[in-house]
């Protein structure tokens, strides 16, 4: 019976151990994920804080500020040259396409004057005979007759 009494106590201090080895593990992670954390909080204040003393530092400087002074100002002169030539491009479409519709309606009263007129009394052949050149040199194709000189 001392042997079942001292195992059944042994057991429950080993039960206890484990316990605390597991709730000193769950601690130590959770200790690791606060001081990463902590640690990513200060650099990123460092990093904020060197920023904006960078900046402090730049706008006191007086070369600096006239220079984004200067910079400012050609920013403004573009944007305005920009919506200018926006505006010119604008101007120039709306002429282009009043053009383009008089010409269009220019062709469409042709068309209609030329169908009213009728069909012309004589076809006009717009071919020219090929090679009228090497024919007048002799040198045509066969079953061609050499042209008259005029």
């Amino acid at each position: 019976p001392i042997d079942a009494a001292r195992r059944k106590e042994r057991a429950s201090i080993d039960q206890a151990i484990e316990q605390a080895d597991r709730a000193m593990a769950e601690k130590d992670r959770e200790l690791a994920e606060l001081r990463t954390a902590h640690e990513s909080q200060t650099a990123a204040t460092a990093s904020d804080r060197l920023q904006g003393d960078r900046e402090e530092m730049l706008d006191a400087d007086e070369l600096v500020a006239a220079e984004r002074k200067r910079l400012a100002e050609l920013q403004t002169e573009w944007e305005q040259k920009l919506r200018s030539a926006e505006l010119e491009f604008s101007v120039e479409r709306a002429k282009l396409a009043r053009e383009q519709s008089a010409l269009k309606e220019r062709l469409f009263d042709l068309q209609k004057v030329e169908a009213q007129s009728g069909p012309a009394a004589e076809p006009v052949d717009h071919k020219q005979p090929r090679r009228r050149w090497l024919s007048a040199l002799g040198l045509g194709e066969e079953g061609e007759e050499p042209a008259k000189p005029k």
